[in-house]
Parts: C-alpha cells; sequence; structure tokens
C-alpha cells in the first residue's frame, strides 16, 4: 500500500512544486541583495552625519516608527578551524589538542535535514540555486 501523496503524479507534482519555489527563492534573494546594500550604505552615511554633528543618542521618526541609531557587533562563525587555531595558540600539547577538538566535536549538536540537490561535475548544487562547498569545519 503506497503513503498518501506518493503516486508518481503526487511525486511529480512536489517535484515541480519545489523547482517553482527554489526559483522563486533564488529571484527573491538576487532582488534583496541590492535593497540590503543600499539599506547598508544609507545608515553608514546617517549614523556618520549623526555622529559628526553630535546627535547618534537622538531618536528619530521615520514612517511613524521611532528609530535609533544603535551600534551592532557581528561575530564570525565559531568554526572548528578557528577553535583549533586558538587551543594551538594556548597550548602546546598537539594530543591534548586533539583530545579537546574530538570531544567537541562528539558534544556538539547535529540538524539533519533532507535537501534535494542536483549532481553537477563541480559537485553538488542546492536545489536553491547556490553551489555547495561540501566539506564542512
Amino acid at each position: 500500500m503506497q503513503e498518501p501523496g506518493t503516486t508518481p503524479s503526487a511525486l511529480s507534482e512536489h517535484i515541480r512544486e519545489l523547482a517553482i519555489c527554489n526559483k522563486q527563492l533564488k529571484l527573491y534573494n538576487e532582488r534583496l541583495k541590492p535593497i540590503r546594500q543600499k539599506k547598508q550604505a544609507i545608515c553608514k552615511v546617517l549614523g556618520e552625519y549623526m555622529e559628526t554633528h553630535g546627535i547618534k543618542t537622538r531618536t528619530l521618526e521615520i514612517n511613524g516608527e521611532p528609530m535609533k541609531l544603535v551600534q551592532r557587533q557581528d561575530y564570525a562563525p565559531l568554526t572548528m578551524g578557528f577553535v583549533r587555531n586558538c587551543l594551538e595558540d594556548i597550548m602546546e600539547d598537539a594530543e591534548q589538542i586533539d583530545t579537546v577538538m574530538d570531544y567537541l566535536r562528539e558534544q556538539r549538536g547535529v540538524k539533519q535535514t533532507v535537501d534535494l540537490r542536483g549532481y553537477t561535475a563541480r559537485g553538488s548544487r542546492r536545489m536553491d540555486g547556490y553551489e555547495s562547498e561540501g566539506g564542512g569545519d
């Protein structure tokens, strides 16, 4: 007995819908990128102006929405390579470093998801149109 929605015609429809979703996501992401860049450039100009004129603590109202200049910190991802480099800076025993790295890998939570990827000669291609580097940390 087949599961509901697993008939060949239902699977074909799901694959078609997946392709449409992936194409739409790629198009939206392409359209969002210049908007994000423009916003970032405007924020930089406004921030510099407010700082230069000593009004960086002032709240502005834009389209009825109060806004305030804030300083945000964006951290680089904490990768296993970065952790290893830091351990090598403070520890001399390579065996201890390996032990700590193994422990961290064992303790790190892993979330598994299902993704349908296209296959190319260069490797896998995610269905949202972005290349997969593969490998990981």
